[in-house]
This record gives structure tokens, C-alpha cells and sequence, in this order.
């Protein structure tokens, strides 16, 4: 398995153990906080970023659009969750719009992610689409 696609795998595991942890500190000690939707970003693209890593190891999506696609989803959810966690414990934002960058971020490596997935080349042993 190749260096890179092995990071983000452990980010996602990462990004993982933090969303449960922030969902802990949302349900528990900080109920109302922006903690919640922060842990839940972080859940999502953890399973994206893990789904992705693998992706990217079997040649199932372009390898260079899906790894693009990979690293938008990774730095826009640690801006938008750390934006998050941030305003719930600070009371200030990271910086100002880092929450929307962050959100933009995500939704171009989701669209990238999808055109990876769409053009990716196919295996001499794949039956080619039904028309």
C-alpha cells in the first residue's frame, strides 16, 4: 500500500476518534454548542477519506483527480470542524469565513471525488457498461 493513500486512511481513523469525541462533548458537557454539527462533518468524511484511501489503492477511481478530491475533503473538514471546535470552546471562529472555505473545500472534493469515480480507467476484465 502506497505511503499517501495509507495518510488518508489514518487521517480518516483520525478524523473518526475526533467526531466521536466531539459528539461525546456535545451530548454531555456541551449541549447547544457547535461542537455537534463539527462532530458530524468529521464522521462523515472520515468514512469518505478511508472509502477514498482504498479507492485510490485498487485504481477504482483517476488517481490524480480522486487524490485532489481527497485532500479538498480533508483540509475543508478540518476547517469547517475545527471552526467549530473553536467557536464552542474559544467563542471566537478560527478566522473569519474559515467555516464556509471549509464547506466549499468539501463540496468541490466531493464533486471531484465523483468525476475520479466516473473516469477512472477500466480494468481489461470489466464488462463495459450496459447500454
Amino acid at each position: 500500500m502506497s505511503g499517501p493513500n495509507r495518510l488518508l486512511m489514518l487521517i480518516g481513523t483520525l478524523y473518526g476518534a475526533l467526531g466521536v469525541i466531539m459528539a461525546a462533548l456535545a451530548g454531555h458537557a456541551m449541549p447547544g454548542s457547535t461542537l455537534g454539527p463539527g462532530s458530524q462533518f468529521l464522521m462523515i468524511h472520515a468514512a469518505a477519506l478511508i472509502a477514498l484511501g482504498v479507492a485510490l489503492e485498487t485504481g477504482l477511481v483517476a488517481e490524480q483527480v480522486g487524490r485532489i478530491g481527497a485532500y479538498l475533503l480533508l483540509g475543508g473538514t478540518a476547517l469547517f470542524s475545527g471552526d467549530m471546535a473553536v467557536r464552542a470552546f474559544l467563542h471566537m471562529p478560527l478566522f473569519p469565513m474559515a467555516a464556509p472555505i471549509g464547506g466549499f473545500l468539501m463540496i468541490g472534493g466531493w464533486l471531484l471525488s465523483g468525476w475520479a469515480i466516473l473516469t477512472a480507467p477500466r480494468k481489461r476484465n470489466e464488462p463495459p457498461p450496459s447500454e
